[in-house]
């Protein structure tokens, strides 16, 4: 299979870590508010078919116990917090 630099690192740090959790072939599809706090996400799991095609499965949603944090690249974080209703002011969870 396909190996990525970060994700060999992260394998490594892992056991070291209780407070990190790493869930390969995910992707965040929205931040959830109680209050104006961030409680978890939800995200779908990629599952790989015959034809290494991924298949999305049900939108899940994990809780967050202390902090989340996003870090989702150029593209992928901007997208992530307009989904979640920040991008623009007026519809923000914090104002």
């Amino acid at each position: 299979g396909r190996s990525y630099p970060a994700l060999e690192y992260l394998a490594k740090t892992k056991p070291l870590r209780v407070n990190l959790t790493i869930l390969p072939d995910t992707v965040a599809t929205r931040l959830v508010f109680e209050d104006q706090r961030v409680v978890g996400i939800k995200i779908l799991r990629c599952v790989m078919n015959d034809l290494g095609l991924a298949n999305p499965s049900a939108e899940t949603f994990v809780k967050c116990n202390r902090e989340v944090i996003l870090c989702a690249g150029a593209i992928g974080t901007p997208k992530l917090l307009q989904l979640s209703a920040l991008s623009d002011c007026s519809s923000s969870p914090m104002s």
